[in-house]
């Protein structure tokens, strides 16, 4: 995937971890869910989330090819409220 990681500016790359697509940062070893769905593919965007400033992934999961914006970060630990 190549999308960059928030807390350290280092590199994710997609995974498979449980079971479950995974953004993984090598240089700081965290893990980053991704939503669990079958043939998930990840395009990293040039837009950060402006909650938490991680690089937003384009998700595509359904056949028809259409994309949702998503952010790592906040799918993992959603921003309260």
């Amino acid at each position: 995937a190549g999308s960059t990681c928030g807390d350290c500016g280092g590199t994710m790359q997609l995974y498979t971890r449980n079971d479950r697509p995974s953004l993984r940062c090598d240089a700081c070893e965290t893990w980053w869910p991704l939503p669990d769905r079958q043939g998930v593919t990840i395009e990293p965007r040039s837009a950060t989330c402006p909650l938490c400033q991680f690089q937003l992934v384009d998700v595509q999961f359904d056949p028809n090819g259409r994309k949702q914006p998503h952010c790592p970060h906040c799918y993992t630990a959603p921003p309260p409220g």
